[in-house]
């Protein structure tokens, strides 16, 4: 039997951190799409009007694209992930091969969002941390992995990241089973996490 996780949270929460614990105790069990990976392919926009999209309102995701691969990945088949690059704002002409596994896990900062989404859910997830360390930790990664300047980084975040993450994300903190808080960059209530993936199976 195949089970969905759904892990959410804020920007630079510790989402990723989280999966790859989860990773290194389940192994070839779990199976991992991150949502970051479905932005809407905007190929006919130029770079600068791609820069331009609020890629933190819900509307910049193809939820679509997501439900039809976790409902695959579900029933126990393969999939082809599409790849997003941060740098250019859009997808690569390339795909990742993701394989269905007992343990499906979908994150994002809008994993928890879409309501057929978190009915076809097992265990529901919401990453917290403190916003001024969130802040920190996301300048210190688009700086370094994405090629952003601070001064984009500090408008993005100031336009539309803290914003659309009042109006949207946060509020989806009250459809989690578990909250996992990372500000200390530990990860609190990991046991409880485990054990309630182990009742899943």
């Amino acid at each position: 039997m195949h089970k969905l996780i759904l892990i959410s949270g804020g920007t630079a929460s510790g989402k990723t951190t989280l999966v790859n614990e989860l990773k290194k105790i389940y192994k070839d069990k779990i199976s991992v799409l991150s949502m970051d990976n479905y932005y809407k392919s905007n190929d006919l926009m130029t770079l600068e009007q791609r820069k331009n999209i609020n890629y933190d309102h819900p509307d910049s995701i193809d939820f679509s694209m997501v439900k039809r691969d976790v409902k695959a990945l579900l029933n126990g088949m393969d999939i082809k992930s599409p790849k997003y690059d941060f740098r250019i704002h859009s997808r690569l002409n390339d795909d990742e091969l993701v394989k269905a596994s007992n343990i499906i896990v979908l994150e994002g900062i809008f994993a928890l969002y879409d309501e057929e989404l978190r009915e076809l859910s097992s265990l529901n997830i919401f990453v917290d941390a403190d916003s001024d360390i969130r802040f920190i930790r996301r300048l210190n990664r688009d700086v370094k992995e994405r090629a952003r300047t601070i001064d984009s980084v500090v408008v993005q975040y100031l336009k539309t990241v803290k914003p659309m993450h009042n109006l949207y994300v946060e509020k989806t903190k009250e459809y989690a089973d578990i909250i996992i808080n990372t500000t200390n960059n530990s990860i609190d209530n990991m046991n409880i996490l485990i054990d309630k993936i182990n009742e899943l199976k």
